[in-house]
C-alpha cells in the first residue's frame, strides 16, 4: 500500500535529521539529551574524530638537495650554471618547479650577467608565480611591490629593474630595504650584494657600493660583472690606480669587451699614460667607429700630448657633423688658445659654448680657466665671477677654487686668495700638490705672514732640497726675511749645476739684491741670456732704464714683457703711459 505524502514528509525530515548527527562532535552530543539530565553517551555512540595534518610551511622550490636552492640565490653565473646541472633531466618532464627554477636562473643570467653563457634550455613558463612574474615586471621596468616577499628571491627579483630601466630612481627605498632583508636571510649571495651594490653606485653613494662589490668579489672573484663595477667605483672615489690594475687584468682575460676597453681607456687617461690611452681608444673606435664621446676623447688626448697637428685634423673632421657638441667647443677651443695662439678666437668659441650650455659647470669651468689665462671678460665675465657661479652649487669644487685663489692674486685680494687656497689645501690634504703648497707660501709673503711662509718652505726644502721649484719658493722666503746672507750663499752654491731657467731665477734674484748698478745690471741680462722669456727679468730691466731714464731701452724691454703677458692690463697701462712719454 502506497503511503501517504504526511509518511514520505517525516521519512524525509527523519533523514535529514540522522545525516546531521555525524557532524556533531561529543562535545555538543549532551546538549540532545533530555535537559537536566546527566547521562552520559555509550561508548560506541561516540563520535570519531578525523586526523588533521599539521600545517607545514613549504618553499615552492622544494628539493632533497639543499645546495640546488643555495646555488640559485647565490646567483653568480657559475652558481646558476650548477643549479642547472643538478636538475638538468633526460627523457624526463620537467616539473613545474624546475622550470621555474631554470626560467628564473636564465632570467638573472641574460639580465644581470650578459657576459656569460647559458648552458640550458630556457623553458617557457607563465607569469603567475611570484618568481617569473617579478622577472616580467622588471623587464618592462616596473618594481614589483606584490611578490609576497616570503622567500630571498621575492625580495631579490623585483631589483633586477636596476638594470633593466637605469634611468628610474623612484623604487630605490624600497629596493634598498629588500635587498638588506636578503642579505640578512642569505649573507654569502653574490646577487644580492651585487645589486645592493649598483643601487649604491645609482645613488653616488660610492664608497657603500664599492663595500658591497667588494664582498661579491670575496664570494666569486671569477664574476665579471663584479670586478668592472668594483673598477668604475674605485674611479669614481678617486682611486684611479686600482680601477686601471683590474682593468688591466680583465682585458688580458676577456681583450675583447668594449666595456674593458672604455674602463681602460678612461683610468690610464685620468693617471696620465696618454700612449696607452690612446691605443684603448683606437680599440674602441674599431669596434665602435660611430661613437663620437670616443672620436672626441681621441682628440682630448693628442691635446695632452700637444699632438696639435693630428688634434685639429681629427676635430675638423668631426665638425663636419657636428659643430654644436659641448666637447667639439670646449677642445676647439683648446686647440685655438694652446696651439693657435689665438686666444680672440678661443674666447668666442667657449662663448658660444657658454650659450648654449649656460648651466653646464665642465663649460663654465673651462671658460674660468680660459679667463684666468688670458685676463678677458668671458660672456661679460671674469675668471673669479665664473668660477664663483660653480661655487655657489659646490663649494668644495677644486679647479674652481683653483681659478679662484688665481684670480683674486691677480686682483690682489690676497687675504682672499689665502682663504681660498686655505680651504683648497684642506680639501687635497694629505696630499697636497707641490704647485698649491708653494702658491700658499707666494700669498703668506705677499701678506707678510713670513712664519707661515717659512715653515711651509723650510719643510718643503729639508724633504727635497735639490728640487728647483722648492729651492725658487725657499729663496723667496729668506729674501723677504731680509736674510741676504744665506740667499746669495744658496744662489752661488746652486748656479754651478743648476738648470738654464732656474739659473735665470738665480741670476735675476742675486741682481736685485746687488748695491752696484753695473753688477746689478750684469746680472740681470745673465738672466736674459739663460732665459730669454724670464718676465720678471725683463720688467727689472725695464725698470732700471726707466729710472736712467733712457725710455728707448726701457719700451724694448717693457714691450718683450707685454709680448710674454699680452692680456696683462697693468703692463698694457705701463706701456701707453711709456710711449706717450716718448711721443712728447
Amino acid at each position: 500500500m502506497p503511503l501517504s505524502k504526511d509518511s514520505l514528509c517525516f521519512i524525509f525530515c527523519m533523514c535529514v535529521i540522522f545525516s546531521l548527527s555525524g557532524c556533531i562532535s561529543t562535545e555538543n552530543v549532551s546538549e540532545l539529551n533530555t535537559e537536566g539530565s546527566s547521562e552520559q553517551p555509550a561508548a560506541d555512540t561516540a563520535v570519531v574524530k578525523l586526523a588533521v595534518p599539521e600545517n607545514i610551511s613549504h618553499s615552492f622550490f622544494s628539493y632533497s638537495d639543499p645546495s640546488i636552492l643555495a646555488d640559485l640565490e647565490t646567483g653568480s653565473p657559475s652558481s646558476l650554471r650548477s643549479a642547472a646541472a643538478k636538475i638538468r633531466k633526460s627523457n624526463i618532464e620537467y616539473t613545474e618547479t624546475d622550470k621555474v627554477l631554470l626560467a628564473v636562473a636564465g632570467a638573472v643570467m641574460q639580465i644581470v650577467w650578459p657576459d656569460a653563457q647559458i648552458t640550458w634550455d630556457l623553458p617557457v613558463v607563465a607569469d603567475t608565480n611570484p618568481y617569473t612574474g617579478a622577472v616580467a615586471s622588471a623587464r618592462m621596468g616596473v618594481y614589483d611591490v606584490n611578490t609576497g616577499r616570503t622567500d630571498f628571491l621575492t625580495l631579490v627579483l623585483p631589483s633586477l629593474v636596476l638594470l633593466t630601466s637605469p634611468s628610474r630612481d623612484d623604487f630605490f627605498a624600497e629596493a634598498e630595504n629588500d635587498l638588506q632583508n636578503a642579505l640578512a636571510l642569505n649573507s654569502q649571495s653574490v646577487l644580492a650584494r651585487y645589486l645592493l651594490g649598483l643601487l649604491y653606485y645609482r645613488q653616488q653613494r660610492y664608497s657603500m657600493a664599492l663595500e658591497q662589490f667588494s664582498a661579491a668579489e670575496q664570494l666569486d672573484a671569477s664574476c665579471l660583472r663584479v670586478r668592472y663595477m668594483k673598477a668604475m667605483t674605485c674611479l669614481a672615489v678617486g682611486n684611479s690606480r686600482e680601477a686601471y690594475n683590474i682593468g688591466l687584468e680583465l682585458q688580458k682575460q676577456y681583450p675583447q669587451n668594449i666595456d674593458i676597453l672604455k674602463l681602460c681607456a678612461e683610468s690610464s687617461f685620468i693617471l696620465e699614460d696618454y700612449d696607452r690611452a690612446e691605443a684603448f681608444v683606437a680599440q674602441v673606435l674599431q669596434k665602435e667607429p660611430e661613437n663620437s664621446y670616443y672620436v672626441l676623447f681621441r682628440v682630448r688626448i693628442l691635446v695632452k700630448k700637444e699632438d696639435f697637428i693630428r688634434a685639429a685634423s681629427l676635430l675638423d673632421v668631426y665638425g663636419r657633423t657636428d659643430k654644436t657638441s659641448r666637447d667639439y667647443l670646449l677642445l676647439r677651443s683648446q686647440i685655438q688658445q694652446q696651439w693657435n695662439k689665438n686666444s680672440a678666437a678661443a674666447a668666442a668659441t667657449i662663448e658660444e659654448a657658454l650659450v648654449r650650455y649656460p648651466e653646464d659647470t665642465a663649460v663654465i669651468l673651462a671658460a674660468a680657466e680660459l679667463a684666468d689665462e688670458t685676463g678677458r671678460l668671458l660672456a661679460g665675465k671674469s675668471a673669479g665671477e665664473l668660477a664663483a657661479q660653480i661655487l655657489v652649487s659646490d663649494v668644495d669644487n677644486i679647479d674652481a677654487l683653483s681659478v679662484s685663489v688665481n684670480a683674486a692674486i691677480k686682483e690682489q685680494q690676497w687675504k682672499l686668495a689665502y682663504d681660498t687656497n686655505a680651504h683648497l689645501m684642506s680639501l687635497l690634504a694629505p696630499e697636497i700638490p707641490l704647485a698649491v703648497s708653494l702658491k700658499h707660501i707666494d700669498i703668506c709673503i705677499m701678506l707678510d705672514y713670513l712664519s707661515e711662509a717659512y715653515r711651509l718652505a723650510q719643510a718643503l726644502y729639508s724633504a727635497d732640497s735639490e728640487n728647483e721649484d722648492i729651492c725658487t719658493s725657499y729663496l723667496k722666503v729668506l729674501f723677504a726675511q731680509g736674510r741676504t746672507g744665506e740667499v746669495l750663499q744658496i744662489i752661488n752654491n746652486r748656479l754651478p749645476k743648476a738648470t738654464q731657467t732656474f739659473k735665470s731665477f738665480l741670476y735675476y734674484q742675486r741682481g736685485i739684491l746687488q748695491k752696484n748698478n753695473s753688477d746689478r745690471l750684469a746680472d740681470l741680462r745673465l738672466s736674459l741670456t739663460s732665459n730669454p722669456r724670464n718676465a720678471d727679468a725683463l720688467f727689472q730691466l725695464y725698470r732700471y732704464y726707466f729710472e736712467q731714464q733712457d725710455f728707448r731701452k726701457a719700451q724694448y724691454y717693457l714691450r718683450q714683457a707685454v709680448a710674454l703677458n699680452p692680456d696683462d692690463q697693468k703692463l698694457l697701462e705701463l706701456t701707453a703711459e711709456l710711449d706717450s712719454l716718448i711721443g712728447r
